[in-house]
């Protein structure tokens, strides 16, 4: 660990780009949460957004689908950032040539790699091998972009994963995304699974992790800390089940937790936060790592106390820095110091002593601890 300026300790280790980049498939991923479905303008607002806090790529939607939303189709073409634009396939030639008629500058082809999924789909790991070989020669041909999803990864056989690896090489694939498909993993693994890939692919790493045993955003921290450079992340981390990795934390966590730029604006990003949320009709938490109501407000005596000296006492960093402000909320665990600075900034500047007892009045006569109150007690008492 290394000491910052800025009060944190931020672990040290080897990255090849020194930098993370966030792929977002909330208009993908994200939409196939049960009871997800964003309107057309939902959609165009949250694809702005994301290209104005600096996502580096988005994955725009589904190729079987996405013709459907003609109106951000047409936004989407007549952006100037189309390249960043993403669109996801099936690994089948009928996907690809949708694909290819949006004209984006990546095409992801999607194929499951573990033996438990291609049984019970019927398929058999020569099927992977002959798809991908279709499908990627295809994409090659039109798009000089092509990312390979090995989908279940964490479950697959390494000595299959490593064939696919090799076919992938020697196709020129841009990127290989490896999926927790079914949140399963754990960070341990992750990095070693991680370390594993980059060794073995020759070009961009990138990983996709769902939170089905709450450990998405721990991953993506592994999968970085070991070579990879690409991260898939949602808005609010929603998805299938349990969600995806999401935007705000992972971003948070590169920044705060590894010292690694993913060129994301943190100061704007509680703002695409409650646009997702108001636009499925869900609320965020207010305990929300990162950007729900609560994460910087303190009520606790020794907390708030200590606040007041450092704002970095309790707080993993500074509130300003993604746009919020620390908030000392006077409540039924609040201490002398946080009331002594509460009366101070409405005009009425007490002793430790006599905000002891105004704290000790108020709760032998069962009053609500709260800022009206004391108050009251605070008047009273100097009357």
């Amino acid at each position: 660990m290394q000491w910052q300026g800025n009060g944190l300790y931020v672990r040290m280790y080897t990255n090849r780009l020194n930098r993370i980049f966030l792929n977002d498939t909330t208009l993908r991923d994200g939409e196939q949460g049960p009871g997800i479905c964003f309107d057309e303008q939902s959609k165009i607002r949250i694809v702005d957004l994301l290209q104005d806090i600096g996502v580096h790529e988005i994955e725009v939607g589904i190729a079987a689908t996405l013709h459907r939303e003609k109106k951000f189709v047409e936004h989407l073409k007549c952006s100037s950032s189309s390249s960043k634009f993403g669109i996801w396939c099936r690994a089948n030639i009928a996907d690809i040539e949708k694909a290819l008629t949006y004209g984006f500058g990546k095409i992801h082809i999607s194929i499951p790699v573990s033996d438990f999924q291609l049984s019970h789909m019927g398929k058999s790991r020569v099927w992977v091998i002959d798809s991908l070989r279709q499908c990627v020669n295809t994409v090659k041909e039109k798009v000089g972009f092509v990312s390979v999803g090995a989908q279940d990864a964490t479950r697959a056989d390494r000595g299959f994963l490593r064939d696919v690896i090799e076919l992938l090489n020697s196709m020129g694939v841009n990127r290989l995304r490896f999926s927790d498909t079914v949140g399963i993993s754990t960070p341990s693994a992750i990095g070693e699974l991680s370390r594993y890939i980059v060794q073995h692919f020759n070009n961009e790493v990138e990983f996709h992790g769902h939170n089905d045993l709450g450990m998405a955003t721990a991953n993506c921290v592994s999968a970085a800390e070991n070579g990879v450079t690409q991260l898939s992340t949602t808005i609010n981390g929603i998805g299938e089940r349990a969600g995806n990795a999401p935007l705000e934390q992972v971003s948070a966590a590169m920044q705060f937790g590894l010292g690694l730029d993913c060129g994301i604006e943190l100061k704007k990003v509680e703002t695409l936060c409650q646009t997702v949320a108001d636009a499925i009709s869900r609320t965020i938490p207010v305990d929300a790592p990162v950007v729900g109501k609560n994460v910087f407000t303190h009520e606790s005596g020794i907390h708030c106390h200590g606040q007041l000296k450092n704002s970095l006492m309790y707080q993993p960093f500074f509130a300003e820095e993604i746009g919020r402000k620390s908030e000392l909320k006077v409540g039924k665990h609040s201490g002398s110091a946080m009331v002594c600075a509460l009366l101070e900034k409405h005009g009425q500047g007490v002793t430790r002593s006599a905000a002891k007892k105004i704290l000790a009045e108020a709760h032998n006569s069962a009053l609500q601890i709260n800022t009206e109150n004391l108050l009251q007690l605070a008047a009273k008492a100097t009357n």
